[in-house]
């Protein structure tokens, strides 16, 4: 389990990623801005039950999958989630770029 600022996230043991709490950057990746209470699975479609870590920023989210491919969605004022435009993005994950950071390549960070 990991914490933001105003939102939670859960990996469950079959690779699902279960977040709850404040979503108004639509941190939570369920689809809407809707504050959510109970955890509610995140990333259905595109994260599926293939999520190795997450991380959480103040407003916005990042998992890994299995696969090695990065995605990130909530707020993105700063560009955190390493793609354009700099607006939010609650309708679903996007895949983030990425490169490995030196000289550990199990740790990864985003870019643009």
């Amino acid at each position: 389990m990991v914490t933001g600022d105003v939102h939670s996230c859960a990996r469950k043991t079959d690779g699902t990623l279960w977040c709850w709490g404040e979503n108004q950057s639509g941190q939570i990746g369920n689809g809407n801005t809707v504050d959510v209470k109970w955890p509610v699975q995140s990333g259905v479609g595109t994260l599926d039950n293939d999520v190795a870590q997450v991380a959480l920023g103040s407003q916005h989210t990042c998992a890994r999958k299995t696969n090695n491919t990065l995605w990130c969605w909530g707020n993105n004022s700063s560009l955190q989630l390493g793609v354009p435009p700099p607006k939010p993005t609650s309708a679903q994950s996007r895949q983030c770029r990425y490169q490995p950071s030196w000289p550990r390549r199990d740790r990864y960070r985003a870019w643009w």
